[in-house]
């Protein structure tokens, strides 16, 4: 019969827990830095400036801004209604 390996105490599996977590955060941090520098090598492959679709967006995303705002100015309670309705819907949708 094995002996009994005595139980690591509460302080050692803190201290396991954190050595850990940090190496998982220095692999995501390394494995985010490799995906960006390819990203960006894919971009540069094609000829392609990021900062030009990002400027694209940003402005599609303001006048979508402006059109919701201007329409809930102009329909609060129906505006209200939808918000409501589609809380319902996903909260229902979620909670399965």
């Amino acid at each position: 019969m094995p002996a009994k390996q005595p139980r690591p105490s509460l302080e050692d599996a803190h201290k396991a827990t954190t050595e850990a977590a940090a190496e998982t955060g220095r692999a995501i941090n390394d494995l985010a830095k490799r995906a960006g520098a390819a990203v960006q090598d894919r971009f540069d492959t094609i000829g392609v400036d990021p900062r030009q679709y990002a400027d694209y967006a940003s402005e599609k995303l303001d006048t979508a801004q402006e059109y919701l705002v201007t329409k809930i100015k102009e329909k609060p309670v129906q505006a209200a209604l939808t918000a409501l309705g589609v809380g319902f819907v996903l909260g229902f949708l979620l909670a399965r």
